[in-house]
């Protein structure tokens, strides 16, 4: 209710610039249903936008890539990544500007309002895999087929292909002089790290492994070695320290069906989370978190980490970093319901239990 109470002025302000006559922004306001559930709101503009496209086109492709996409969005780049549609950059202009006050004008380039219009649009793609594989698949040919690369190229590339169920094609991707051009266009070490090691979990689970993914990423990892070193090395020169901004990840826009559940998903998400409030994107990290775990107790949450603990004797390290990034993203969050059965989980796994509490407290 709070986040609907903040948001409806804010919508309320675009739509009477628009209309500035008292009589037709009473209309709009009613026509669009803004006094209502914002949700409605959101429906209202997204079916009036369909309607005025008057193409063959299927919707959850546009709001994938307004929910996923990293960039500012225009004409020409949608005239691109759906090139098979047929649709005229000024027949995407007016889908753009059909969608106000969701998106917000700067110049021909439109972004996303708030977030909370992105869960939306998630919403629209839903959980049918084959649809989110075909959007970033589209993203992953938009991207490869860029002759001048975006920091946003850099930061997202590889995890598309992996969403597109593509990663086999990282190599047309990953590379020394991708690791360069990535770091010089200020993508941080720490992510590169993490690109790198995403890739080296898919090739190590591949049966046999493929030696030559091996050697490829091999010489990304010395890239990243030698820049890292250089830090240190070269005097009198500056190198960046600072934090970059996080990139939305998918597990921001939707929420996986808990039938797919595992420990591997749901360390994701807690890392996530935690590296979101570390960064200070305190709202988005705690929607990612209420979004996935608010209607959870701690009991449903062991079900999926539980049998990774082998040994109830003994908490392993990476369940105790797991164990101690959700106590603390449960204290940030104040969803303090999950704590409900808290006790009876020390009848289950005392080590885990105790990990736990140390940690809340």
């Amino acid at each position: 209710m709070t986040k609907e109470i903040h948001l409806r002025p804010i919508f309320a302000v675009h739509e009477a610039i628009q209309h500035p006559v008292p009589v037709e922004l009473e209309k709009q306001l009613q026509n669009r249903k803004l006094g209502g559930n914002i949700q409605e709101y959101y429906k209202t503009i997204w079916d009036d936008a369909k309607r005025n496209m008057k193409v063959p086109f299927v919707d959850y492709k546009m709001a994938g890539v307004f929910a996923f996409f990293n960039e500012p969005i225009n004409a020409v780049k949608l005239s691109e990544i759906f090139p098979h549609e047929h649709i005229s950059v000024s027949g995407w202009n007016n889908v753009l500007k059909a969608l106000s006050p969701l998106l917000i004008a700067n110049d021909d380039n439109y972004t996303i309002l708030h977030n909370d219009v992105r869960v939306y649009l998630s919403g629209i793609i839903g959980q049918d895999m084959d649809n989110v594989q075909e959007v970033y698949s589209g993203l992953c040919d938009y991207y490869l087929n860029l002759k001048e690369k975006s920091r946003a190229y850099y930061s997202d590339i590889i995890c598309y292909l992996k969403l597109a169920g593509r990663e086999n094609e990282f190599t047309k991707v990953y590379s020394a002089d991708y690791i360069i051009s990535a770091y010089v266009q200020g993508v941080e070490i720490n992510e590169l790290w993490e690109i790198s090691q995403d890739i080296l979990e898919y090739i190590i689970s591949g049966e046999p492994i493929n030696w030559e993914y091996m050697r490829c990423l091999a010489f990304g990892y010395m890239t990243i070695d030698q820049i890292e070193k250089s830090s240190y090395e070269i005097e009198n020169t500056n190198f960046r320290k600072s934090l970059a901004p996080l990139n939305i990840h998918p597990y921001e826009c939707y929420v996986q069906s808990e039938s797919l559940w595992n420990i591997d998903i749901l360390e994701t998400v807690i890392a996530l989370t935690k590296k979101l409030y570390v960064h200070g994107e305190l709202s988005r990290a705690t929607a990612l978190f209420k979004n996935w775990f608010s209607k959870m107790n701690i009991l449903q949450i062991y079900a999926y980490l539980g049998p990774r603990n082998k040994d109830k004797n003994f908490l392993s390290p990476d369940l105790q970093s797991i164990t101690g990034n959700l106590a603390e993203c449960i204290c940030h969050s104040g969803e303090v319901s999950i704590l409900q059965g808290t006790i009876n989980l020390f009848d289950i796994d005392e080590h885990f239990s105790r990990h736990f509490v140390k940690a809340l407290i």
